[in-house]
């Protein structure tokens, strides 16, 4: 009788086999409702973000759209307001209070329209989300006042200023959206943008910056 015991147990693992290769997490019935489900609960909508820029800070609204798996395309406004050239704080040595030198009014409102495409969808939890991102769009630059004045400013710039205008910009970053799909999600992000004027906004014509940011979606 033990001699048969073997090449039963063998023939009983020979059939069991084929179960155990339909547990792997693509067709796992508790892989598929809280991994694939929840990147189907993910959907686009309304947001705002919050960057601090190495030329300022910016304050934005922006809409997404989910056109296919793991891609998102959003349209983003944002108000900009950047810092001067030269800005910098010193104290008064004869009130003691803080005083801003070579400050520069500017105001830039950038429209955007980016793509966000998810990475490593398939190798961790949704919720986590890192991704990268490309953004393309126009921006209005007014300069509204500065410690220079106006004549100088001219002299500076040899009469190649503008107070108001446009300029094309593009931004590339990456960053991570965390929180449960389907509910209000949050981000960080780190991006590059590059921004030039075709005439000087104040001292300078090149906006590039760093931004590090913060972003919620509804």
């Amino acid at each position: 009788m033990k001699r048969y015991i073997i090449p039963v147990v063998l023939l009983i693992l020979c059939a069991v086999q084929p179960m155990w290769a339909q547990a792997e997490p693509d067709s796992d019935p508790y892989y598929e409702q809280n991994y694939e489900s929840g990147e189907q609960r993910i959907r686009g909508g309304w947001g705002f973000n919050v960057q601090i820029s190495s030329t300022g800070f910016v304050l934005g609204t922006m809409y997404s759209i989910k056109p296919a798996k793991y891609t998102f395309f959003t349209t983003s406004l944002d108000m900009f307001w950047v810092r001067g050239k030269d800005e910098q704080q010193a104290i008064n040595p004869y009130t003691g209070y803080i005083e801003t030198i070579n400050s520069e009014t500017i105001l830039m409102l950038p429209l955007q329209f980016s793509v966000k495409r998810r990475i490593l969808g398939e190798s961790i939890s949704n919720t986590l989300r890192p991704f990268v991102m490309f953004s393309a769009g126009v921006v209005k630059g007014w300069y509204f006042d500065g410690d220079i004045s106006r004549a100088r400013l001219d002299s500076v710039t040899k009469f190649d200023f503008r107070s108001s205008q446009f300029a094309p910009t593009a931004t590339l970053g990456f960053g991570a959206d965390f929180g449960k799909p389907g509910q209000s999600a949050y981000g960080l992000d780190l991006k590059y943008q590059f921004l030039r004027f075709p005439k000087h906004l104040g001292l300078r014509k090149r906006f590039d910056n760093f931004q590090l940011g913060f972003h919620m979606n509804f």
